[in-house]
């Protein structure tokens, strides 16, 4: 928010462009996800799992390069760009890569497993943001991360 509105606690261009970047991202989702389906069948799930989470790592290294106008603006573009592939790769492979190596008796349970284990990590996730300052959560993933 810096980035477009300094100095202010409200900025509304920051929520308009948040809403413009959610709605392309589904639309392109919509688009893109057949076409990442028909890939996965050939190329295999694991290998194409590995585009969504790769082109995740370069919108958030222009954001660390430098928080100025137009750097928040190419991490606008590119976010954009890559969130239609990645928002819904990684929820979908995974699903479809644990349907492939499940029995038909044992898939359903398989699938749900997944898909609770991802729904999961999204509310903890939530409720990290909301309870802890930005300061605490990287210590916790330092922490999380070091201790292991």
């Amino acid at each position: 928010m810096d980035a477009i509105c300094p100095s202010q606690d409200k900025c509304s261009l920051a929520i308009y462009l948040s809403g413009f970047q959610q709605a392309i991202m589904g639309l392109g989702s919509m688009l893109l996800m057949p076409l990442i389906g028909n890939l996965s069948d050939v190329y295999g799930r694991k290998a194409l799992l590995t585009i969504p989470v790769t082109l995740l790592i370069f919108p958030s290294v222009i954001m660390a390069y430098r928080r100025t106008t137009n750097y928040f603006y190419a991490y606008y573009v590119i976010r954009t760009l890559t969130g239609m592939i990645s928002d819904t790769g990684i929820q979908c492979i995974p699903i479809a890569y644990a349907a492939d190596c499940m029995s038909e008796e044992n898939r359903a349970s398989a699938i749900a497993t997944v898909a609770g284990v991802g729904s999961a990590a999204f509310l903890c996730s939530t409720f990290v943001v909301r309870f802890l300052s930005t300061a605490q959560i990287f210590l916790v993933w330092f922490h999380s991360y070091y201790n292991d």
